[in-house]
């Protein structure tokens, strides 16, 4: 089952900082730039168009849920010293190692290959992306303010 989650959470686009409530499956942060993500039964594909050629580090935290996995929000550590996926100009795809979906776990999880994350628990996640060139961020899911001390866009 294909599940579409935009960057700001649940079918909306952005365009510079506004939201436009028209379930289109991506949000964009000006004319040029345009993330989506897909979830999957075994994995997460982060699709961006029009990305700075330096990529971007992308990160997820369970905030939906007492005591979440951390260990790939970017930012702190959990097993994983806040691990930071590599993305490309045009994204990433991780494949899930979470133990719901016959992996090893958080053991499995590693950086731009695979995650703990798949979307039977995708509605507990936040996302981070993070320009490697300007460190400029952008948050958005279950809970955004989770990376406001990061100074991160809320979306």
């Amino acid at each position: 089952m294909l599940t579409l989650l935009f960057l700001l959470g649940c079918g909306n686009q952005v365009t510079g900082n506004t939201v436009d409530t028209a379930d289109t499956g991506v949000f964009t942060t000006d004319a040029d730039f345009v993330v989506g993500a897909i979830w999957e039964d075994d994995g997460l594909t982060l699709s961006i168009s029009g990305g700075h050629p330096d990529g971007y580090g992308f990160g997820m935290a369970q905030t939906g849920v007492a005591d979440g996995w951390m260990g790939e929000d970017c930012t702190s550590g959990d097993g994983s010293d806040g691990l930071c996926h590599p993305a490309g100009s045009d994204g990433l795809s991780l494949e899930s190692v979470h133990q719901d979906v016959g992996g090893p776990g958080t053991v499995g999880v590693s950086a731009g290959q695979t995650t703990w994350f798949y979307d039977g628990i995708a509605d507990t996640v936040t996302f981070i992306l993070i320009e490697n060139a300007s460190q400029h961020c952008w948050s958005w899911g279950e809970d955004p303010k989770h990376y406001a001390v990061n100074g991160c866009i809320q979306l």
